[in-house]
């Protein structure tokens, strides 16, 4: 596998994730910074997990949507995608109502509802959404000294193709319904704008099908076989053009019991 010079080295691992479908590890990079890195490698029971969390992670960036930093990492041969690994004390791990009330980007759940649905994303749950605390003296014994929290979109796993399925699984995803993309309770009670819901949704539609096609079949083949990515933009763009269509139905509309009535 030749350099590209696209992708970071890593200079050091510092240890391996026991927990979580991905087995990640906290790694070191070239440029000074730490990441979570991921990659098929790790999990080959999950050989899309590099490709989920890059191609989600492009996607989110082109809505505008909150994230880490997202990159092609590699070491000895073998590709990883990493996002940048916050200190303990920056961030609150899991999501509560409250908290997420205290977030100055509250407004980004109505990205968030439509870009999960987007990517199918079926793991969105209080521990894959982070709360960043803005200053440095964050967390502490178990208080928050922060003024400030903003909400980050990560974990994408379980989005696109989990697993090691087949591209054969993109015809499943065509269903009707959204709740099991959207599936915190107090994550659809905040969507109560129809004006903020049309808005995410016209987000989604501004990413071109060139620009999909060029998030796909960026992802180094290593990470996604070239035979396979014309199914998946394929998919995300058929995908995009129904989210009108999905969050207008009456049956997907029920699961906002604020939202008023009116066109989408």
């Amino acid at each position: 596998m030749a350099n590209n010079p696209a992708w970071t080295r890593i200079t050091a691992i510092y240890s391996r994730l026991d927990s979580g479908e991905s087995r990640a590890m906290y790694v070191k990079a070239e440029n000074g910074n730490e990441y979570v890195a991921k990659g098929p490698s790790l999990t080959p029971t999950w050989r899309h997990v590099g490709a989920n969390e890059l191609i989600a992670f492009r996607l989110a960036e082109r809505m505008g949507l909150p994230v880490l930093d997202c990159r092609v990492l590699q070491f000895e041969g073998e590709l990883y995608v990493g996002h940048t690994r916050m200190q303990e004390n920056q961030f609150h791990p899991y999501l509560t109502s409250e908290l997420l009330a205290r977030c100055s980007n509250l407004d980004r759940v109505y990205g968030l509802v439509v870009f999960d649905s987007w990517v199918c994303n079926t793991d969105r749950h209080e521990g894959n959404l982070l709360v960043r605390c803005s200053n440095s003296a964050g967390l502490a014994n178990g208080r928050c000294a922060a003024d400030e929290h903003t909400v980050l979109v990560n974990d994408h796993n379980r989005c696109l193709l989990p697993d090691n399925r087949e591209t054969s699984h993109f015809s499943s995803l065509s269903g009707e319904y959204l709740a099991e993309f959207i599936q915190i309770g107090f994550i659809r009670d905040r969507i109560y704008s129809l004006g903020g819901l049309k808005d995410a949704i016209e987000q989604a539609e501004r990413v071109s099908d060139i620009e999909i096609s060029s998030i796909v079949n960026g992802v180094p083949p290593e990470l996604l076989p070239d035979e396979d990515k014309a199914h998946w933009t394929e998919f995300l763009i058929n995908r995009r053009g129904s989210l009108r269509r999905l969050f207008a139905a009456e049956h997907n509309r029920r699961l906002f019991r604020y939202l008023p009535g009116g066109s989408i």
